[in-house]
């Protein structure tokens, strides 16, 4: 959101920062601001005409995942997978630890 303020050269007077994605959904209906949201959260408002979808020309931002597990304990065949997946598909950093 500060980098999308900064390139349209506009300040927040007020910022709320809230952990969850159905409150800052209704901060936003209730007409407290905007916020940068995934599509695939509000498709529902969108498509009922609760909110509106603006076009914002932003940069992919990297996204950082974390993958923490106790590693004398035993692991699903699930989160073994996960982990896997994790290792194959997501870009690890040379300087980086491993996941495991």
């Amino acid at each position: 959101m500060d980098h999308y303020l900064t390139i349209h050269q506009t300040e927040a007077t007020v910022k709320i920062e809230v952990n969850s994605i159905e409150a800052i959904k209704k901060c936003v209906i209730s007409g407290l601001g905007r916020s940068i949201l995934p599509t695939f959260c509000v498709q529902k408002e969108i498509a009922q005409g609760i909110l509106t979808d603006i076009e914002a020309d932003l940069p992919n931002q990297p996204l950082a995942i974390y993958a923490v597990h106790h590693k004398k304990k035993w692991k699903s065949k699930n989160i073994t997978s996960i982990l896997d997946l994790l290792e194959e598909k997501i870009f690890i950093q040379a300087d980086t630890k491993k996941l495991r």
